[in-house]
């Protein structure tokens, strides 16, 4: 499930605007999060008040003035949200903190004082061929506003457009500025795919996609220019603030610049080692890398990419005394079997499947010690979805923009930003260990009991037939303005996970709820339930979107995003409300659990084809064997 940028409602400058001027309203988004919202749509002032507030948190970080923990800053149209790491941030002193800036802010506002959010910024021309194979919907949108095409690209180029902000995708700008006389609602059915560059409008809103998608914008023409490189400094080719022209031209010219800004656009990422630790030998329906995921880009629309269960990732990592943030594989399904290359010491975590190291039952959250040349194989989990694996000292990929962490749709992370394939190798972080590895304090995070092969083992979700899944929910500011009737639904209805899922997002089948409509553009997070449209729930992971259009029903608690990432097809799931102190307690509670786990995994797994063994390197005409020789049991 891919959910495609929304159309923004018509800009409405006077809403939320007090008589004396512009104030924030500081509300909790979530248990770790916080919104700061001026209420005023798309209007020049307030997004530059909003900036001037992010510019204010970012000094007072910077000069240690501000509360431990800030994780990143979301600025958008008219809001701002401040979002903290939950293992490290105090929330009620970021909640002061937060109130006293906007409070300061919106005083030096009603004074005429001039904030920093009122910064130079800089023309930006980018060169679009309109219409044809690069604009299919330009003739009909044209026709339909009673234009020609010619007209509708004279009044789209010759506009200037603020910037207001970056989201949905890396690099995605949201434009202000477009002349009401091409306003055209996006499509009724979404295509599938939009080719990156892609010029759109959507009712009053024009954008370009960075990056291929799925959407519904009218597709007018397409910009040849690459708008997010990750190896950029800074990566996206726009920032919020800057004034943006198009400036048409023809086919030719369009394929010149292509070419040119195709020279350097290879996907970003680690490439295989040339003598790897480990060797995938089937990477099951997707493998990819995966760490806490990226902090810190959100703002630039760049999700975390972190795992979808970050409990399972935990506990395999805290089974093997790892860093929290240790790089480890996340396999879709099953159907991951791998080869060692050299003695090392891995655990698995996440769903629980039937896994054998050189057809010896092992289990899960336990550190296993693998010789050279023996083969794990990893079955499809008996419930859940997601298998964990990793290996003492963390998997060695390199980080692109702060992170390991595969980011599919960016082509960015892991290997070159790509699913594994069979032949793939990594090497690990550190020496094989000979030893049973020390139990450190695992992250915050928790984890179930069930049993694979008569051993401990993580449990995420229940049975199938032990019912639907429970998840808990906080309000989120808006949730009000829905009203009563429609949350009473929303929680007292059961949802089917749709086939159509993915890390994305989760696509709910069930009843259809009455359609919230479109907000202006906010920032939105792992967890957020949006409700489109159509009234059918999205629940947002780990690689979705960064700010959305959609009405926010709810926020997942921290606690249970473990069980969105767990929930496959077909999964049945119920919604329930939670207060915040209870969700925070429920996430303290979740770590105790997964450090009562890792202390109790016990000592390090042998497997029963050696009891003991020595390492030797020899020297074959100059090249180098790691050697293993093992004393046989029985």
């Amino acid at each position: 499930m891919r959910p495609e940028p929304p159309a923004e409602p018509a800009a409405d400058g006077d809403a939320g605007r007090a008589a004396d001027g512009l104030r924030f309203s500081v509300e909790p988004y979530g248990e770790f999060a916080y919104l700061a919202s001026l209420g005023a749509g798309i209007d020049e002032r307030a997004n530059e008040l909003v900036m001037a507030l992010a510019d204010e948190i970012r000094e007072l970080h910077s000069r240690g003035q501000a509360p431990a923990g800030l994780q990143d800053l979301v600025p958008a149209y008219d809001s701002l949200l401040v979002a903290l790491d939950p293992d490290s941030a105090e929330p009620e002193a970021w909640e002061r903190a937060l109130r006293e800036a906007a409070a300061r802010l919106g005083a030096a506002e009603r004074r005429g004082v001039p904030t920093r959010g009122a910064r130079p910024s800089r023309l930006v021309e980018l060169p679009v061929a309109y219409g044809g194979e690069f604009g299919p919907d330009l003739a009909g949108t044209a026709a339909e506003r009673g234009l020609s095409p010619e007209e509708l690209i004279a009044i789209h180029a010759g506009a200037e457009y603020r910037v207001y902000m970056l989201g949905f995708l890396p690099g995605f700008p949201y434009l202000g500025g477009m002349d009401g006389r091409i306003a055209a609602p996006r499509l009724g059915t979404p295509r599938a795919k939009v080719p990156a560059g892609s010029v759109g409008i959507a009712d009053e809103q024009t954008g370009v996609y960075p990056l291929e998608s799925p959407g519904g914008w009218r597709l007018i023409g397409r910009c040849p220019l690459p708008l997010f490189d990750a190896r950029r400094n800074p990566p996206a080719l726009i920032a919020p603030g800057d004034r943006l022209r198009f400036v048409p031209v023809d086919g030719s010219r369009y394929a010149e610049l292509a070419e040119a800004a195709g020279l350097s656009s290879a996907a970003e990422g680690g490439a295989p080692p040339a003598r790897p630790d480990f060797v995938i030998i089937r990477p099951g329906p997707l493998c990819l890398v995966v760490d806490r995921g990226r902090r810190g880009y959100r703002a630039l629309g760049v999700p975390e990419s972190g795992p979808a269960d970050p409990a399972g990732y935990a506990l395999a990592n805290a089974a093997l005394g790892n860093e929290p943030g240790a790089p480890a594989l996340e396999c879709a399904m099953g159907g991951l079997a791998i080869r060692f290359d050299r003695e090392l010491v891995f655990a698995l975590g996440g769903a629980p499947a039937a896994a054998e190291l050189s057809g010896r039952p092992i289990p899960f959250g336990r550190p296993v010690r693998a010789a050279p040349g023996d083969e794990l194989s990893v079955g499809m989990p008996s419930a859940g979805l997601r298998v964990y694996f990793a290996v003492r000292g963390g998997i060695h990929t390199p980080a692109v923009l702060g992170s390991a962490s595969s980011y599919l749709k960016g082509g960015f992370g892991g290997l070159g930003g790509r699913a594994l394939k069979a032949g793939d190798g990594f090497r690990a972080g550190e020496a094989g260990a000979t030893e049973p590895p020390a139990i450190v304090q695992g992250p915050a995070i928790a984890l179930g009991r069930s049993k694979v092969a008569g051993e401990p083992a993580p449990a995420f979700v229940p049975a199938p037939s032990s019912g639907p899944l429970t998840i808990r929910c906080l309000e989120l500011p808006e949730a009000r303005a829905l009203g009563p009737e429609r949350l009473r639904s929303f929680y007292s209805s059961s949802y089917t996970v749709g086939a159509q899922s993915d890390r994305m997002g989760l696509r709910l089948e069930g009843p259809a709820l009455r359609a919230g409509g479109g907000i202006v553009s906010s920032p939105v997070l792992p967890g957020t339930i949006q409700l489109p449209a159509d009234g059918r729930p999205i629940a947002l992971m780990a690689d979705g979107q960064t700010t959305g259009g959609y009405a926010r029903l709810a926020q997942v608690i921290r606690a249970d995003l473990r069980l969105l990432g767990q929930a496959r097809p077909g999964t049945t799931l119920r919604f329930a409300p939670c207060g915040l102190q209870e969700a925070r307690r429920a996430y303290a509670e979740l770590g105790d659990r997964i450090r009562t786990a890792a202390g109790a995994s016990g000592g390090l797994e042998e497997p029963a084809s050696f009891a003991a063994s020595r390492r030797f390197r020899l020297v074959v005409d100059g090249r180098e064997f790691d050697v293993s020789v093992s004393e046989l049991d029985g």
